[in-house]
């Protein structure tokens, strides 16, 4: 084996060691260097660039440890400062401050934002139009306020505060032709003045929320989260009368209605409603006309009830229902047996309104016909003859009476004589 590899190998051409690999501009950058002054840039083969082969793979193995993430930092609970209301005011402008991006800010921070003292708000709310849901998603994810992408929702959003904790942004839609209709203002909480709802429209929301409690147009069961809506009602009229806001009623088209105030004044009872009256006069609201039609309703409801305590269904016609002064002469005392002067209705007519009726005839059905000469007898038959002419062939008497007594249905059509007398 070894005579014949000997044989072989001057056929074969000696291997040379691979030559340097290097890029044109590794050996152009180092003739510039060179004319600098500068180091050059070390030329190395691929497999030299590591330790060794297997060591280029590591970073990339699937054995290999992951970077850790950041641990997620946990919402705070505690209720925002006037200072912090003002950055996350700033935070919401700047990253929906898109273009074609409608919001406001609602709910208790613009309501805080507007005066009212006594509770305090964790998060903020906003109110969005639908036809922007395909935009502002998008548009809060290429901001940089937000925390993490996993952290956002449809409905909702982080932001990370300046003092490391983080704070939620919640979104409500609404529709676009509601939201034109908003009274929206430039808020004075922060440096960027983002945009809130109006006093007004704050207290038009908070009188929706207190619809939705009511079933059927009647005051909702006594509850906790009734008593905050009724509270922050109540708060923001006092806002208004200290802060002097004024409350444009073209926003308080529903708060401003007995549609509202039947049920608010049905829960809330005379006495405290007379409160809640002083705080509207002060405010300078137009609810003596709303408050005069829920007392008008108020009263129909106390009217109602007294019908049903005797019996009687209110709303379906109380006179109707009320038996007359001749109510049992009209049946004769038969309620379900119809008496002879029932009327019939015009489905009920046919062929048996012209059958004697075991009740009487009907005084809607059409008069039978009167009977034919033929049919009346033989007297009929003579008188409907003129009286100055008379035939030869006028009727006798005949002799014999059990002949007679058998003619006297017996009539010849053709004729009009009776059959059998002569």
């Amino acid at each position: 084996m070894d005579t014949i590899m000997a044989c072989l190998s001057p056929c074969f051409k000696t291997q040379e060691p691979p030559a340097e690999t290097s890029s044109f501009d590794t050996k152009h950058s180092n003739k510039v260097r060179a004319r600098l002054g500068k180091p050059l840039k070390p030329i190395n083969t691929p497999i030299e660039m590591v330790a060794s082969p297997a060591a280029a793979f590591d970073r990339f193995s699937p054995m290999s440890p992951r970077p850790k993430a950041a641990p997620s930092v946990p919402p705070a609970t505690t209720p925002l400062t006037a200072t912090e209301l003002g950055e996350l005011f700033d935070k919401v402008d700047e990253t929906l401050s898109g273009p074609n991006i409608h919001y406001a800010i609602c709910g208790l921070a613009a309501m805080i934002a507007h005066g009212l003292t006594g509770r305090g708000a964790n998060t903020v709310s906003i109110l969005v139009p639908e036809d922007s849901k395909d935009v502002i998603r998008p548009w809060v994810l290429a901001g940089g306020n937000m925390v993490t992408k996993k952290d956002s929702t449809p409905h909702g959003f982080e932001v990370l505060m300046s003092n490391g904790t983080t704070r939620g942004i919640k979104i409500r839609w609404i529709e676009g032709a509601a939201f034109e209709k908003l009274g929206i203002i430039r808020s004075h909480m922060g440096s960027r003045s983002a945009r809130m709802l109006t006093l007004a429209s704050c207290l038009e929301q908070v009188a929706s929320a207190f619809l939705k409690e009511c079933r059927g147009g009647k005051p909702p069961t006594p509850s906790k989260h009734v008593d905050t809506i009724v509270q922050d009602i109540r708060g923001a009229l006092e806002s208004a009368t200290v802060h002097k806001t004024s409350l444009d009623p073209a926003y308080l088209e529903l708060f401003l209605s007995h549609q509202f105030w039947s049920p608010y004044h049905a829960y809330m009872g005379d006495e405290r409603i007379s409160e809640i009256m002083l705080l509207c006069t002060r405010a300078r609201l137009p609810v003596a006309e709303a408050l005069a039609e829920a007392r008008r309703h108020s009263e129909v409801r106390q009217h109602d009830a007294l019908l049903s305590q005797y019996g009687v269904q209110p709303m379906l016609g109380v006179v109707e229902q009320q038996p007359g002064a001749f109510h049992n002469m009209r049946t004769l005392g038969r309620d379900t047996v119809p008496s002879t002067y029932t009327l019939k209705s015009k489905e009920s007519r046919g062929s048996s309104d012209l059958l004697p009726s075991p009740t009487g005839r009907s005084l809607t059905a059409k008069p039978r016909p009167m009977p034919s000469p033929l049919g009346r007898g033989p007297l009929s038959a003579r008188e409907s003859g003129p009286s100055h002419s008379r035939s030869s062939s006028s009727v006798r008497v005949p002799q014999d009476k059990s002949k007679m007594r058998e003619s006297l249905d017996l009539v010849d059509a053709r004729s009009g004589r009776p059959d059998g007398w002569m």
